[in-house]
Formats: structure tokens, C-alpha cells, sequence
């Protein structure tokens, strides 16, 4: 299983500097499930309104959020990332984190394009990515 956090998953819909970078690491990897915290329904369609995404665009993110594999938000995995130790990561990316962790072995990859997430994600012994 890959883990996408709102950073990537926008980056497939959006075209940014890392959209090709990103859509070639998955390809690589296409036998693989894609996974991301509950969080990703609410700040992908958020992030694309930010952007002034097209019509188009949206409808394409509802397709992509359908294609995700979405772990609900549970007390244990809000309890779990308000015990997550880094000081610098915000709540937000907490929860995904602590997502990410609930997973265990079957992840195979973090990938994030968030500075402070990616640094807690490799602290937290994850194999992380953020293909550019």
C-alpha cells in the first residue's frame, strides 16, 4: 500500500512542478493499493477551491478520493496523534501520520510533499517518497 497525503493527491489533479515526477513513481508502482486518512475527502476538495480549480478538475478529484483506499478517523487514531512526539507537526498531518503508522507492514511507501511531515514520517521509521 502507498500512502498519499492532500499534498499529492492535489498534485494529481492540479498540475504542479511534481505532477509528472508523481504519476511516474505510482505507475512504477501500480500493483499497489493507494491509502490516505478519512482528511483526504475534506482537504483535497478544500485545496482545489483554494487553487480555483475548474469544474472539471473537481469532478476528477471525486474520481481520484473513489479510487483511494480511506481509513476512517477513529479516537484511537486521534489519540494516537496527539501522542505523535514531534513538536513541529501540526494536528492535521498528526492524524495522517498516526494513519500512516496504524497501517503498519503493509505500507510500503509515504509519500508527501510537506516538509514537516515528511521529516516526522522518516523520524517515525517510514520509507518516504516525494518524487520530483
Amino acid at each position: 500500500m502507498i500512502y498519499l497525503d492532500s499534498c499529492a493527491l492535489v498534485k494529481l489533479v492540479s498540475p504542479a512542478p511534481e505532477t509528472v515526477a508523481l504519476e511516474r513513481f505510482l505507475r512504477g508502482r501500480a500493483d499497489e493499493h493507494h491509502v490516505a486518512s478519512a482528511l483526504v475527502r475534506t482537504e483535497v476538495r478544500r485545496a482545489l477551491y483554494r487553487v480555483g480549480a475548474t469544474a472539471r478538475q473537481r469532478s476528477t478529484a471525486d474520481k481520484l478520493l473513489d479510487a483511494v483506499i480511506t481509513i476512517s478517523i477513529t479516537d484511537d487514531l486521534l489519540d494516537a496523534a496527539g501522542q505523535l512526539p514531534e513538536p513541529g507537526l501540526r494536528s492535521l498531518d498528526a492524524i495522517h501520520l498516526a494513519t500512516a503508522l496504524h497501517l503498519g507492514t503493509g505500507l510500503s511507501e509515504f509519500v508527501t510533499y510537506d516538509r514537516r511531515l515528511l521529516a516526522a514520517a522518516k523520524h517515525a521509521g517510514l520509507s518516504t517518497a516525494a518524487p520530483h
